[in-house]
């Protein structure tokens, strides 16, 4: 079941398997607004950088994060997980790159994982289960989004977005 309340049913599935890479950089980047935040996203794209991964959390999805997995995340109204992962000389020099342009972009902190089990902790409170729910009353809701790239530097769904949202 979609987000649209449609039923799809797969007859035919082709998969294609990717190598893991090897290396990956993630930062965490907290910003004073959640508009700020999606602006660092835009100029992340405008570098020319792809990351594997970038998602972007507002106040109500830390603060959920945190009531369910205590993530360590700062409190503040935007949060931007970045992850750059290919060869190592490419990520690295990605990562210079990357570090300047969030700085740049306003950042209030910047974490950088130096090793898995910190990648790991920066991703704890975004990928867990039930981090979204974080324990609020049912009057509480959570939205995912998606935000094709030219969208990007807006907050997604901001036409109805509500508290809780993520993309």
């Amino acid at each position: 079941m979609g987000t649209e309340g449609l039923l799809g049913v797969a007859v035919e599935i082709t998969l294609r398997l990717l190598p893991r890479p090897e290396a990956y950089h993630t930062v965490l980047a907290a910003y004073p607004s959640l508009e700020a935040a999606g602006e660092a996203v835009s100029r992340v794209i405008r570098a020319g950088l792809l990351p594997g991964a970038m998602e972007i959390m507002d106040r109500l999805s830390i603060e959920a994060a945190e009531k369910a997995v205590r993530a360590g995340y700062p409190l503040v109204e935007g949060l931007l997980i970045v992850e750059l992962e290919g060869p190592k000389e490419e990520v690295a020099a990605e990562a210079e790159v990357l570090h300047r342009v969030l700085e740049e972009s306003g950042a209030l902190e910047l974490r950088v994982a130096r090793d898995e089990a910190e990648r790991q902790a920066i991703w704890k409170g975004r990928k867990a289960p039930s981090a979204p729910w974080g324990g609020f009353p049912p009057t509480t809701w959570s939205k995912t989004a998606w935000c094709p790239a030219p969208a990007s530097g807006r907050p997604c769904g901001r036409s109805g977005a509500s508290p809780g949202s993520t993309a």
